[in-house]
C-alpha cells in the first residue's frame, strides 16, 4: 500500500518536520507539501531541509490561502497535480493539514486501507441549510481578515440584497453536498476528479466567491459520479468540536486515552505541540 500524503501548511516548521518524519516511516510513501504563499520564510526553510529528500516534494505551484476561500481548493488541486507529475504509482492519497497527525502506526494504516482499498473516505451530508453558500456570492472570501465582525456584517447585508433580485448561481443537474475538507481516497478517484475539472472547465468558475468552497467542491464531484457507491461517510479523523465554533478544538496530551479508543480513525485534527511530541515518540 503506497500513500501520497498531500499537506497544506502555513506555520511551525518543527511540527511539520515531526509529521513528515512519522508519515515516512515506510519508504514507499511520499509527502507533497503546499506552503501558503504568504509564508515565504517557512517555504524557504522547508525547501532547504528537504532539498535532497527523495520522498518529500515541496511544491512550487503555490497560492495565498485564506480561510473559507476558494484558494484552499486551488492549493489541494496543485497538490494533486504534483502527484500526477511525479510519475510514481500510488494507491491512495491523504489530504491533510500541517496540524494533523497519525494516531495509528504505518502498519495499521496500510492494513486498514488495504482492507478497504475500494472505498473512498470522504465525510459528507446533503447541502441542507448551507445551500446559500453555493447560490450567493461572497466577495470577501479571499480577504485575509474575512472573519472579523464588520466583514461578516457587510456580507450578510450583501446576501440580503442578492435575495431581493434573486441572483443565483446554478450547478445544474448536480446533487449538492457539504463535508470535511480532508479525506482519503484512491488514486483512481483523484484522477477522476482532475479529469472532470479538465472537461467541465466552467465547474471551477461556479465556486469563485463561494464561502468554504473546500467543504463542497470535491464532495460534489465525487458524489455525482460512479464512485458514489464506494464513498464512506467518514474522513478517518478524530476531531473535537465545540458547538457554534467554526474551527475544531486543539487536542492536547489529555486526549491520548481517547485517541487509543477510536479504531476507525487513523488521524487526529488538530494537535498542539505537546501532543505532537507524544505522538512523535510513538512513531519511533
Amino acid at each position: 500500500m503506497t500513500i501520497a500524503y498531500l499537506m497544506q501548511v502555513h506555520k511551525n516548521s518543527e511540527q511539520i518536520k515531526s509529521l513528515i518524519s512519522c508519515l515516512l516511516n515506510d519508504r514507499k510513501h511520499h509527502c507533497f507539501v503546499h506552503v501558503d504563499q504568504k509564508s515565504e520564510d517557512l517555504y524557504q526553510t522547508l525547501r532547504k531541509i528537504y532539498a535532497h529528500h527523495e520522498q518529500v516534494h515541496i511544491i512550487e505551484d503555490r497560492v495565498a490561502v485564506n480561510w473559507s476561500g476558494f484558494s484552499q481548493v486551488q492549493a489541494s488541486l496543485a497538490l494533486m497535480q504534483s502527484v500526477l507529475k511525479c510519475n510514481i504509482v500510488f494507491d491512495r492519497i491523504q489530504l491533510m493539514s500541517g496540524e494533523d497527525f497519525p494516531i495509528k502506526d504505518d502498519n495499521y494504516i496500510c492494513a486498514f486501507l488495504k482492507q478497504h482499498r475500494n472505498k473512498e473516505f470522504m465525510a459528507h451530508e446533503a447541502i441542507g441549510r448551507y445551500r446559500w453558500r453555493l447560490k450567493q456570492y461572497n466577495v470577501f472570501t479571499e480577504y485575509q481578515n474575512n472573519r472579523t465582525f464588520l466583514i461578516r456584517l457587510v456580507q450578510r447585508v450583501l446576501r440580503e440584497i442578492q435575495n431581493l433580485w434573486h441572483e443565483r448561481r446554478t450547478l445544474e443537474h448536480l446533487s449538492l453536498y457539504k463535508g470535511s475538507s480532508w479525506f482519503n481516497i484512491s488514486i483512481e478517484a483523484m484522477e477522476y476528479m482532475l479529469n472532470y475539472i479538465d472537461i467541465h472547465k466552467d465547474f471551477l468558475d461556479q465556486f469563485n466567491y463561494t464561502v468554504c468552497a473546500d467543504e463542497h467542491f470535491f464532495q460534489i464531484i465525487l458524489l455525482n459520479s460512479v464512485f458514489k457507491k464506494n464513498v464512506v461517510n467518514h474522513n478517518l479523523y478524530y476531531i473535537e468540536w465545540d458547538k457554534g465554533k467554526n474551527s475544531p478544538n486543539y487536542l492536547s496530551k489529555q486526549t491520548l486515552q481517547q485517541l487509543n479508543r477510536v479504531p476507525d480513525s487513523l488521524f487526529a485534527r488538530k494537535v498542539n505541540e505537546d501532543l505532537t511530541l507524544e505522538l512523535s515518540r510513538a512513531c519511533r
